[in-house]
């Protein structure tokens, strides 16, 4: 008799695992907790490698011009336009003709096979136009990856050998693991914190502008064009995105590099040999062109120590041999900054279209201004010529300052425009366009309020070495004229360095020509010189900026405060059941209990924790339903914010007296606030983002709640990422995904288990979709299992999804991509088996997940075709659950009775997102147990939907 053979594929979730964990994980919950009359025992591990060839789109499409998948290959033109929406979202991005008349054959013969599915609103994603954005995003991920020169790669993993015994009945159980950290985030300290950092600040806020315009474009495919209303909250949207990625960031960036050259001349004219600044440089030059080296031989980073050695040795021997003047010395320090600018302009620019041109015409507007301020052969002084440059410098931070002012003024009234359009096209819209403008308000919110924080934080950093850079330096405004006798602004640049320039501090403000005649003027000079005018220029610029930029850090303090309170709960529960299990393992580990029928005392325990686990529930599900409303809020809050900002800084320029006294007052007030309560929370949250960053990998090993907010979004940025083109996650991960289902299925299985948590449950539903609809597109009928992937007969494959983030996160974040998850259907609303071409789908869920929980629901709101993803309820009644948090009943189910389900799923209890693969979890080993014995289905068929 041969043995029968199953095959279990186990998928992670965030993307900061190790290689091999989750398939060990698997092994070792099947061995400690399976279900009574069933025994797993180890038999063998096997490590082999695979070759993985880039997965082919279904559709590819002659292009048009030539690939870029650099950023430097783009041309300015579609720079430009790549900068303001994505390809994905103008329908002739490519050969669009091609592409329309594949899709009307496309719809014709699905018409031909299943009459009136041609007409059908929306069955799994498709609209009236015949068209799945879903399967379509997939399929432009696919394509611009492939034109962009994917290769052929390798991918090492493991095959766990387990042996299932049930009734003296054997079957052999081969546990694979789909790895895909690898391929999603950088590695190393380092990068990992400049990535997480930029994606935080930047990425989301492109997500939600890529959400409104998607809608918007939905509209016109459906309709034949969206309202005025509709039209004004996407321009609108895309116009802020726009202006802050390109705009408010290149001129903090502009202010970065000017902190930087400020701070080495400073530091070069208060040392006491010239040579000292040659040293600087020499140690900077050797650093710079090393790290270049090893980063472009991809070595590693414990490598890059010796570059840090050799520049130490240049630092020490360089000024031995040669000596070089002041101004060659600004002109190589010049140089130096200019080029790390410029690596970070292209690294930049792979990712975000148009940086590079518009950071590099910001940056030489900057040097032009200094070299006409500053540049004077006459000067010989060492000294001399770093403070006259040191000035030029202040100067044209001066200059970026008032650009950033000047931004803020253009940007209120598109602020106040965008909430106004976006309450306009909300009214009357179904959940579909809600959501979508829910999610630019969400994203732009976040990467705005998140970039000022760590704006501020920085610039509280660098206003404390600057200072120390700026000691003894006379400078006189030029721009910002402040004190007792100020004047109007833009008065003229009458006192600008290249007109009249102050050389040395005042000899009346050096404390060595002091005379103190009375014991406060003693004690004054015993605490040291006063501050010279550069210091005290700096320190009035901190103050300014900390107060203008307080209202908006405040009011992302209170989103955040909003979210604690709502996930501290499941913190909790998720804290409560690590003491438990210690406590337990404390005790040696009691064995888990086989019991069947619960005594009097069990079942009171029972309905408390019951009761606990759907209370835990319910208060996250009023939080999510409520979010929303927060993000309307505090939206609301920001704009008006954004326009008293703006009237402040319109009134120092245009205002009467009066009315300047005013706003000087409320700045004042504001200033003082910000001072003495915003700016500890402010750099207190900021270093937070940070640990959290620098301490990523040990928090998500061992307190993985603590880093979830950070690392949802960077999974959802991952998975929608196209930038750079010659590395889409999504595309690297899909082929890799594709390459161990094909090793799967040529061993010949009986039947294939995928088993997958949080973001590896969006990676794999995803993939087998697009399998299943590029099967249909190759002649298959509708509706039936995919002959997945190299047509192996007889394979049965099922799906079980632990803490799947498909329906709250990505169907209420982006219902356009996503809303065949929740699809209304007679019985109900949510996806379906056959949706993704597979025989089963079991899903588990704790109550207190925050990212992802249940998939079905009954249906509700009759004039609305997408269920609401926050729905709740199960009526009727399934599999004893009457509700999303009700566990089985009876606890474990008949398996007999689920032998024909093709969708199922189940409440584990109090929990969080973490630790469903610990060794406790029966229930988990119950379901996963239950899909490798469970007999094989006839081919489902897709469902109908609600029209």
């Amino acid at each position: 008799m041969t043995l029968e053979r199953v095959a279990v594929i186990a998928v992670h979730g965030v993307a900061d695992q190790q290689p091999g964990d989750t398939a060990r994980a698997v092994a070792e919950l099947l061995v400690a907790s399976a279900p009574d009359g069933v025994k797993y025992s180890g038999v063998s591990t096997e490590s082999f490698s695979l070759p993985v060839h880039p997965l082919e789109p279904s559709l590819r499409v002659a292009r048009t011009s030539e690939a870029t998948p650099f950023g430097q290959h783009r041309s300015l033109l579609k720079s430009l336009v790549q900068s303001g929406r994505s390809d994905f979202q103008r329908e002739n991005w490519q050969a669009s003709e091609k592409l329309s008349q594949w899709l009307q054959d496309r719809k014709t013969a699905i018409a031909k096979i299943q009459p009136g599915a041609a007409s059908r609103s929306r069955d799994g994603g498709d609209t009236p136009s015949g068209r799945d954005r879903g399967i379509e995003a997939t399929n432009y991920l696919l394509e611009k990856s492939a034109a962009n020169g994917a290769r052929v790669e390798a991918y090492h993993t493991t095959r766990i050998g387990l042996t299932r015994s049930s009734d003296g009945e054997h079957t052999g159980v081969d546990v694979y693991e789909m790895y895909w950290a690898d391929l999603s985030r950088l590695s190393g300290a380092i990068p990992r914190i400049v990535t997480e950092l930029f994606t935080l600040i930047f990425r989301l806020s492109k997500l939600g502008r890529e959400t409104v315009d998607e809608a918007r474009c939905r509209m016109h495919r459906e309709r034949g064009g969206a309202s005025k209303s509709w039209d004004w909250v996407a321009n609108t949207q895309i116009a802020l995105d726009w202006l802050f990625c390109n705009g408010l960031a290149q001129f903090f960036s502009a202010l970065l590099v000017l902190a930087l050259v400020t701070t080495m001349l400073g530091v070069g004219s208060a040392a006491s040999e010239p040579d000292d600044l040659l040293r600087l440089l020499g140690g900077a030059t050797a650093t710079i062109a090393l790290l270049v080296l090893a980063y472009r031989r991809n070595d590693k980073p414990a490598l890059w120590i010796v570059p840090l050695c050799v520049a130490a040795l240049g630092t020490a021997i360089l000024p031995q041999f040669t000596t070089i003047s002041a101004p060659a010395a600004v002109v190589l320090l010049l140089v130096l900054v200019t080029l790390v600018y410029e690596v970070g302009l292209r690294v930049a620019d792979d990712r975000f279209p148009m940086t590079l041109v518009i950071g590099r015409t910001m940056w030489v507007a900057m040097l032009l201004l200094m070299f006409a301020s500053a540049w004077d052969l006459s000067l010989h002084d060492y000294r001399q010529v770093l403070e006259r440059w040191m000035r030029a410098s202040l100067m044209a931070t001066e200059v970026a300052l008032l650009a950033v002012k000047w931004w803020w003024v253009v940007v209120a009234p598109l602020l106040i425009t965008w909430w106004i359009a976006g309450m306009l096209a909300s009214r009357g819209a179904d959940y579909e366009g809600k959501a979508s403008i829910a999610t630019g308000r969400l994203g732009f919110c976040v990467s705005l309020g998140t970039f000022v924080m760590m704006t501020m934080a920085i610039w509280a950093l660098l206003s404390t070495v600057q200072d120390l850079a700026a000691k003894g330096i006379a400078y006189e405004p030029c721009i910002f004229i402040d004190g007792p006798a100020k004047q109007p602004q833009y008065a003229g640049f009458t006192s600008c360095p290249w007109v009249k320039l102050p050389q040395v501090v005042p000899e009346a403000a050096s404390p060595a020509n002091a005379k103190p005649d009375s014991l406060a003027a003693g004690a004054a000079a015993a605490a040291g010189p006063p501050p010279s005018s550069a210091q005290e220029f700096m320190a009035r610029r901190y103050v300014a900026t900390t107060a203008f930029f307080s209202l908006l850090a405040a009011l992302l303090l209170s989103l955040i405060l909003y979210l604690a309170v709502m996930l501290v709960p499941s913190i909790l529960a998720e804290l409560k059941l690590l003491r438990e299990r210690a406590r337990r393992d404390a005790h040696g580990g009691q064995a888990r209990s086989r019991r069947t029928h619960a005594s009097p005392v069990d079942t009171q325990a029972k309905a408390a924790r019951d009761a606990a686990t759907r209370r835990l529930g319910r208060w996250l599900t009023l939080g999510y339903r409520q979010l929303d409303r927060a993000v309307l809020t505090v939206t609301l809050l920001a704009c008006l914010a954004s326009a008293i900002v703006a009237m402040v800084l319109l009134g120092d320029h245009f205002g009467t007296s009066g009315l300047r006294s005013l706003l000087e007052w409320g700045e004042a007030r504001a200033s003082m606030v910000s001072q003495a309560l915003l700016q500890p929370l402010i750099l207190s949250a900021a270093a937070i983002a940070t640990a959290l960053t620098l301490l990523g990998g040990l928090l998500s090993k061992y307190l993985p709640s603590l880093r979830a907010p950070l690392d949802i979004a960077l999974d959802v940025d991952n998975h929608f990422r196209e930038f750079p083109r010659r590395s889409i996650p999504r595309a690297r991960i899909f082929s890799r995904y594709k390459a161990l289902l094909d090793h799967v299925a040529a061993q010949g299985y009986e039947r294939v288990v995928i088993v997958a948590h949080s973001q590896g449950t969006v990676i794999s539903a995803e993939l087998l979709r697009f399998l299943a609809s590029a099967d249909t597109r190759r002649g298959g009928s509708q509706g039936q299992s995919p002959s997945w992937p190299q047509g192996t007969p007889g394979t049965g494959l099922s799906l079980l999804t632990l803490g799947c983030p498909l329906r709250q996160l990505y169907a209420a974040r982006f219902p356009s991509l996503y809303h065949w998850v929740l699809r209304r259907q007679p019985g109900g609303n949510g996806p379906s088996a056959a949706d993704i071409g597979v025989e089963r789908w079991a899903n588990a869920f704790a109550s207190g997940d925050y990212v992802g929980r249940w998939l079905w629901s009954s249906p509700d709101f009759p004039g609305d075709l997408l269920g609401h993803p926050m729905l709740d309820t199960v009526h009727p009644k399934a599999f004893g659950r009457h509700d999303a948090y009700s566990p089985f009943d009876p606890v474990p189910p008949d398996a007999g009775g689920l032998a024909t389900v093709r969708e199922l799923e189940v409440c584990l209890g109090l929990g969080a997102h973490t630790h469903y693969f610990e060794p406790e979890q029966a229930g988990v080993a119950w379901l996963i147990d239950f899909l490798v014995g469970a007999p094989t289905l006839t081919p489902p068929a897709r469902p109908e939907p609600v029209s």
